[in-house]
């Protein structure tokens, strides 16, 4: 079995030339594309060359969690979808969760949300148990770049319910079809409502959403136009999310059914016809494609290589797994200098996966453990300036050095000082030392 002091030894062992991974190349692979480094993760990988290392944590990934959700984000989220069921069963059951009479829907709707509201805290320490508990880190590592790349907020959204649907649909998508994410996520509930597109009339046509999914989602400024703007919001009009039940539904009365001329092309377009203009257009390709150079590789994005890597991606239809073996495959990946500064997200759950299973099996008490509880954890993660669900903006959270500001480096400190001094009671020195290097908040 492999020491602790493998994981410390990888940020300072000097790049090998080797196609084979050594220990210590096999331990920065690990760090670089999962959540941990612990010895055994990296056993594995030991002994493969990068390609086959690159298959094998890609071959892992998978499309849904093995955390159950919490009751917050599973009310109603059992009733049969509205076609298959008369809508008063569903106001009824709705109605009488919510413990209000069952012929005010609105007052039903607003009670019901009120409650799942509250409950936010239990969805985010959801996704960090989840983190802590994957069998495929990658997968969880995408969905995160998913998040922050197509941003909703709890804040705003305020239904547990839509965004945990939202989650599931980029774990779906994390490891298969961008295309079929991005035809999803302009009808996807928590995105109506997060970008105020719900209810969106041909009269008064919003243009939140489609402003931020051409300017910060696919296409980037500078590649359209105010009137392709415009054209997208007229074609974007006529849905809804249905307070009792989350569900999206079409408005056709509200739907501007007329042409519009949208990046050159005209006609009487809606969602899917914007979403395959979108496709359609290479910019799309290259802006998911330096997501997630920034995210696995660093902030110093290779225009030239980044572009040859989104050729790749689009040529083969958005697929997802293409992406991450090209970009994988890139030598600036394998470089180790001056690495990638580990997200606040990433950095708890990289403390939790390393230091939960030495704790519990060390004997320590309930209380040392109880800091590493998914909620306190997700709290820690808001100090480091992360709140799991609630980017601060459209544009996600800031990356690289942009993360570690005076107002967040001490929580980082308090949190790696407390759990080092917990392993090192438990006589886990070597572990200890893991937590306590600089290079442990790099990767």
């Amino acid at each position: 079995m492999l020491a602790w002091s493998v994981a410390l030894a990888v940020a300072t062992a000097s790049p090998s030339t080797a196609q084979v991974l050594t220990e210590e190349e096999a331990a920065f692979f690990v760090r670089r594309v999962g959540l941990s480094a612990r010895p055994d993760e990296i056993v594995p990988y030991v002994g493969l060359t990068r390609a086959a290392a690159i298959d094998k944590a890609i071959a892992g990934m998978t499309t849904t969690a093995v955390t159950p959700l919490p009751d917050a984000a599973t009310s109603l989220l059992s009733f049969p979808k509205p076609d298959a069921r008369d809508d008063s069963a569903v106001v009824a059951d709705t109605a009488d969760i919510a413990g209000v009479d069952v012929a005010n829907l609105k007052a039903a709707g607003k009670a019901l949300l009120g409650r799942l509201g509250q409950k936010g805290l239990s969805l985010k320490a959801w996704w960090i148990e989840e983190l802590c508990a994957t069998t495929s880190p990658l997968t969880e590592r995408v969905t995160l770049a998913l998040h922050d790349h197509f941003t909703s907020s709890l804040k705003k959204v305020r239904d547990p319910r839509l965004m945990a649907r939202q989650n599931a649909l980029l774990r779906q998508h994390a490891g298969g079809s961008y295309r079929a994410l991005v035809y999803a996520i302009v009808d996807d509930a928590a995105m109506l409502r997060y970008l105020d597109a719900s209810g969106s009339d041909k009269d008064a046509p919003n243009e939140n959403l489609a402003r931020e999914l051409l300017e910060l989602f696919t296409l980037g400024e500078g590649n359209y136009t105010e009137a392709d703007v415009k054209a997208a919001a007229r074609a974007l009009t006529g849905r809804q999310v249905r307070r009792v039940d989350g569900e999206v539904v079409r408005r056709p009365r509200r739907f501007d059914s007329g042409d519009k001329t949208f990046l050159g092309k005209t006609g009487p377009f809606g969602p899917r016809e914007i979403a395959d203009a979108l496709l359609a257009h290479p910019r799309t390709a290259l802006t998911l494609t330096e997501k997630l150079w920034v995210d696995f590789i660093g902030d110093d994005v290779d225009a030239v290589r980044a572009a040859a890597v989104a050729d790749v991606f689009r040529a083969a239809d958005y697929d997802m797994r293409v992406l991450l073996r090209a970009l994988m495959s890139e030598e600036a990946f394998w470089r180790r200098e001056p690495g990638v500064i580990v997200p606040p997200v990433e950095l708890i759950v990289s403390v939790a996966r390393t230091a939960r299973p030495l704790l519990t099996a060390g004997g320590a008490s309930g209380d040392v453990l109880d800091a590493l509880r998914p909620e306190p954890l997700a709290l820690e993660a808001k100090k480091m300036g992360q709140d799991l669900l609630d980017p601060p903006s459209v544009k996600g959270w800031p990356s690289g050095e942009r993360l570690v500001t005076t107002a967040t480096i001490a929580p980082r400190d308090r949190l790696l000082r407390a759990v080092a001094r917990d392993l090192e009671d438990v006589g886990e020195e070597d572990a200890a030392d893991l937590l306590l290097s600089p290079e442990f908040q790099t990767r």
